[in-house]
């Protein structure tokens, strides 16, 4: 699809090969405020509005000790979205942190019933842009009751062996290390509970020890998909060994 431009580079419009034509509008601080369309309703044009979008102004504070922030300095104000509408009346609202990260979106329904939201937590304390530590997701009928849980969270961290490691709502661990130059770069032997590869990658042959459960998970996927499996480990050609579910 064709698409035309303004003059500062954002995008105008955006034509099909029937000459349908989405058209994208800012504001005068050149924020995108809807996308809308020209409908043909009973011989007459209609504007249709897909999507609409708000926008509300924050003091950011990204002052760090020994830092020069890349971007809008420490106390300056800046536009951040706070709402996207879509053409059904649902809705989503955007909340922030003080450094300007997204720390809460809640979505609404078209009766303005609050039907999730995700939640998520930064460090504090830090020298540093703060990085995330948590995420809680909830859900409309999450009730708290009768093992259906309120909300669920999925925690972050850096447990200091040079790692990085997500911990799953359900107390699953996965873990990825890193190399040098920022790859997934980790040779080591096979452990109990990791899946365990030759030179040729997937499918597992060279299985050692493993949960049944990943065994089948695994099995179940397609390469590309497999591929996109946390903790992978890798010898230094780039060759795939393993991957651990702790």
């Amino acid at each position: 699809m064709p698409g035309c431009y303004d003059w500062l580079g954002q995008i105008a419009g955006k034509s099909d090969t029937l000459a349908r034509t989405i058209t994208f509008n800012y504001d005068g601080n050149a924020n995108l405020i809807s996308i809308t369309q020209t409908w043909n309703v009973n011989g007459s044009a209609t504007t249709h509005t897909w999507a609409t979008f708000g926008w509300s102004t924050q003091t950011v504070q990204t002052s760090f000790p020994g830092l020069m922030a890349v971007g809008a300095p420490n106390l300056s104000q800046v536009s951040l979205l706070s709402q996207v509408g879509l053409h059904d009346g649902s809705r989503y609202n955007f909340e922030y942190a003080p450094a300007g990260q997204v720390n809460r979106i809640r979505r609404h329904s078209s009766d303005n019933a609050l039907r999730s939201y995700t939640a998520y937590d930064y460090q504090t304390g830090v020298d540093d842009c703060p990085r995330l530590s948590a995420a809680h997701v909830s859900a409309d009928n999450w009730s708290g009751l009768n093992g259906v849980p309120s909300e669920v969270v999925t925690q972050y961290s850096n447990p200091g062996d040079g790692s990085h490691q997500l911990t799953a709502p359900d107390g699953t661990i996965y873990k990825e290390f890193y190399g040098a130059v920022g790859n997934v770069d980790l040779p080591r032997k096979a452990k109990p509970g990791r899946l365990a590869f030759g030179k040729s990658g997937p499918p597992p042959t060279g299985l050692r020890t493993t949960p049944q459960s990943a065994l089948k998970l695994i099995h179940a996927l397609p390469k590309s998909m497999f591929m996109m499996l946390p903790n992978r480990e890798y010898d230094t050609s780039g060759s795939l060994l393993s991957i651990t579910i702790l």
